[in-house]
């Protein structure tokens, strides 16, 4: 199999068919951030949060639940202590950056939040004892990916990833995706308007080639993304792309969605300077931002936004 083969067959592998790519708009607030409006549909979502929890109950009870229902809302799942309470700090907090990635939709934002709860106990997350915490620093610790609160001119904040210095034959795509939450955690308790702003991602390719490329890895990234976590994903920026790139591209936009198609963009570094101000670029691209790193520090003990 030659390596463009290999690439395609690897692409169509990964799921890119079904990443969901939100409009560039999603750069501008719908309501001002804590709100009477916004408030308002927050506690039109809590009582559907408590709704359906008591209409699942009867279910479960019943016998009548989905398989669905059953992982989602059974007792190996909302018993473990990894599961957050709706009525906690933390559930709130995250009930609402559901809100807000969601555009304000009640049906989709339910969806998300418990799609998202289901996800921090299947990965673990806030685990006091962490098996996977060494492993998960040493992911955030080479600082292939990165959210350092820099944002584009639509105030969109830039996700940076280092496509050919990443390996992901050296950890399973399970670590990878816990580091991907921490970095996402910690941008939301930080700027807690980054749910409904959304991100850009920028993906520095030098160097790239099929050991930096795992489907299995990349389908998990954009499941999480597009199901189970409260992100919204506004376009790719892709620069020094290698030949093998360049050549599979236009075929790969095959697979996609129109928007990932159109959002999805080979360019020069030059040209990220006409969406993102120079000191909101990062040193690496051609601009003058310089990252703390504070983002890459695992557990995060930054505190919880009040809602």
């Amino acid at each position: 199999m030659s390596e463009r083969t290999e690439f395609l067959e690897r692409f169509k592998d990964a799921g890119f068919s079904d990443f969901e790519i939100h409009e560039a708009a999603d750069g501008q607030l719908m309501f001002h951030l804590g709100s009477g409006d916004e408030m308002k549909l927050f506690e039109e979502l809590q009582a559907e949060v408590a709704k359906v929890r008591e209409e699942v109950g009867l279910k479960l009870a019943n016998g009548e639940a989905t398989e669905e229902e059953a992982k989602k809302f059974g007792q190996e799942t909302t018993n473990s202590p990894l599961y957050l309470q709706d009525d906690s700090k933390e559930g709130r907090f995250w009930l609402m950056m559901c809100l807000r990635a969601r555009k304000y939709d009640l049906e989709r934002a339910l969806i998300i939040y418990f799609n998202y709860l289901k996800f921090r106990v299947d990965f673990g997350i806030g685990d006091v004892n962490d098996p996977d915490e060494e492993e998960t620093k040493a992911v955030l610790n080479e600082d292939v990916m990165r959210c350092a609160g820099n944002t584009d001119k639509s105030g969109r904040y830039i996700w940076g990833f280092d496509g050919g210095n990443f390996f992901p034959k050296n950890y399973t795509p399970r670590i990878v995706t816990r580091a991907l939450h921490h970095l996402i955690d910690h941008l939301m308790r930080k700027h807690p308007d980054a749910s409904i702003k959304g991100i850009i991602t920028i993906g520095n390719l030098r160097g790239y080639g099929l050991a930096n490329f795992d489907p299995d890895t990349e389908k998990m990234f954009i499941e999480s993304i597009t199901n189970n976590i409260p992100l919204r994903q506004g376009g790719f920026f892709l620069i020094n792309a290698p030949f093998i790139i360049k050549m599979i591209m236009p075929i790969a936009k095959l697979f996609m969605k129109k928007k990932m198609r159109n959002r999805l963009n080979l360019v020069h570094k030059r040209d990220l300077l006409r969406d993102i101000d120079e000191n909101h670029l990062d040193v690496e691209y051609g601009g003058t931002f310089v990252r703390d790193k504070l983002y890459i520090i695992y557990p995060d003990h930054s505190p919880i936004p009040e809602i």
